[in-house]
């Protein structure tokens, strides 16, 4: 199911920075779970826990190997990503709290930038790279 809907306007929380480390530490020890802590709905809770809104809310069906692939072999990460949060921007734009496009493995993945890096689900718990392997971001609103 792709969303109809424009992008998403997302709004911050001025407590966002306090929310994000929060979530960031709930989620460190998680290790990879379709549908739990993937690269997507680890993003999509991200901005659901800075803004209240979850980018992600008609696609949380999606929860196994098999049913991502049909999914994205349908609709490109990037394209599915864009259509919730706005155009893809260049990575140098990027600021802590977007969201962020980076590739591991030959494999494009979702992730959120803490500042200098990016974390991801991994398999045993988030994993962390610099920012200089970003492809591109979608920032996530303002703060109010």
């Amino acid at each position: 199911m792709m969303n109809t809907n424009p992008p998403l306007r997302l709004v911050r929380h001025a407590d966002w920075p306090t929310r994000l480390a929060r979530f960031i530490e709930q989620r460190r020890a998680k290790p990879f779970a379709w549908g739990e802590q993937d690269c997507c709905t680890f993003s999509a809770d991200a901005v659901l826990c800075m803004t209240d809104t979850d980018p992600m809310a008609d696609l949380r069906h999606v929860s196994t190997a098999a049913s991502a692939r049909r999914l994205l072999k349908r609709h490109p990460l990037a394209d599915l990503t864009a259509e919730r949060l706005g155009a893809m921007q260049s990575a140098t734009l990027t600021q802590r709290g977007d969201v962020v496009l980076i590739e591991q493995k030959s494999e494009r993945l979702l992730g959120v930038c803490l500042g200098g890096q990016w974390a991801a689900p991994g398999p045993d718990g988030l994993v962390f790279g610099l920012m200089g392997a970003a492809i591109g971001s979608w920032p996530v609103g303002r703060v109010v």
